[in-house]
């Protein structure tokens, strides 16, 4: 079980989702692409992390002390879409996995606005290149026919590459979809889809994707089935979490589902071999890593334990800081890393306004009907 946020709010809980992302992300960019053994000649020193104990080598160098990646990035650039598309529903969810949603407005607004930044970054915070896009992402968004139908251009990609690849690139940026109709699970499955679609097919990256969102909208509800004595009942949230988003791997694909099921109900962060060369950007060791997390009751221990198991730390960071940031707040996450994050004012502006609509969605779609949570 878990304690409820201090000061028992929704917009306590909201606020840790969002920067639970982006300090996971910071933190997490001091050991990606280490191995353990590298992690800890580094770091192994320090009692806690610090986004300043960043090392100078040729990647880490990219970015200021402070600063989040792409995946925070990517994010804020879903989340823009959502604030002009609140409430946005227009495709039901097919019952076979297999087949197709149609691609909605929201899809093609972040196409564009993905593609756009894939090459200036945000201008706003002085970006004039993107200073870092996965692979497959990469590939997809400089597709001829990306803007005008990027889950299409998404599935051929993925057909082309053998249809093996299943990358974190989806489920890093997934967590701010959760916030927007969080009472509403079809809702949430449909967008979490949507978004992820645009450039990443694999069923398991779209299980992914949907198990998070629904933990964290299930955190977010309050209902009182979901709740021991006015407390989170994680094993509860989590385990109608992976059933949802389980549905998203036919029946057929045995051992995917498998895989799935392994890798998202592991005890032991070893047991994910997050700084394994050959699979470190996996969707399901990154989104294990969260459903790892949001059991942990200490913020910073969790964070820093994912960061010195090296591999794609700040990815796997970001899923963990948001779902663990969801369950314990916004409160829980350091003091030196929120007041460290390089644009925090920034974001600050965007969060108000994603506070604002997501509660007022809430009330529409029913989301606060069931809360124990206080609205401040």
């Amino acid at each position: 079980m878990s304690k409820c946020a201090s000061s028992n709010s929704i917009e306590d809980r909201i606020r840790g989702v969002v920067y639970g992302n982006c300090v996971g992300d910071a933190i997490g960019l001091l050991t990606e692409f280490m191995s353990k053994e590298t992690a800890k000649v580094h770091y192994g020193h320090f009692l806690h992390l610090e986004y300043n104990h960043k090392i100078d080598d040729f990647h880490r160098n990219l970015w200021v002390v402070g600063d989040w990646t792409d995946d925070t990035d990517q994010m804020i650039l879903i989340a823009d879409v959502l604030l002009d598309f609140p409430s946005k529903r227009t495709a039901e969810i097919p019952s076979n996995p297999s087949k197709l949603i149609q691609c909605n407005e929201m899809a093609i607004k972040f196409a564009y606005l993905l593609q756009n930044w894939s090459k200036f970054g945000f201008k706003e915070l002085g970006d004039v290149y993107c200073v870092d896009i996965g692979r497959s992402t990469s590939l997809i968004v400089n597709q001829p026919d990306f803007l005008s139908d990027p889950h299409e251009a998404s599935k051929r990609v993925w057909t082309q590459s053998g249809c093996q690849v299943a990358a974190n690139g989806g489920v890093m940026r997934t967590s701010v979809v959760s916030l927007f109709g969080f009472g509403d699970l079809n809702q949430i499955i449909e967008n979490s889809l949507q978004f992820c679609l645009v450039t990443h097919h694999d069923y398991r990256c779209r299980a992914s994707c949907v198990a998070v969102n629904v933990a964290i909208a299930l955190m977010l509800q309050g209902d009182p089935k979901y709740l021991i004595d006015g407390e989170l009942n994680v094993d509860a949230i989590c385990n109608e979490a992976l059933a949802r988003g389980l549905e998203q791997i036919p029946e057929d694909y045995s051992k995917q589902r498998d895989d799935y099921n392994m890798h998202m109900t592991v005890k032991s962060l070893e047991d994910l071999h997050l700084d394994d060369e050959m699979s470190i950007g996996y969707t399901l060791k990154c989104s294990g890593c969260g459903f790892w997390a949001v059991k942990q009751t200490d913020f910073r221990k969790a964070i820093e334990s994912i960061t010195m198991a090296g591999g794609d730390a700040d990815t796997n960071c970001a899923v963990a800081g948001a779902m663990l940031g969801c369950r314990l707040g916004y409160s829980a996450i350091p003091s030196t890393w929120l007041e460290g994050l390089k644009y925090k004012s920034w974001l600050d502006e965007r969060l108000d306004r994603i506070i604002q609509q997501t509660l007022e969605l809430a009330e529409t779609v029913g989301g606060l009907l069931h809360s124990q949570f206080v609205v401040l």
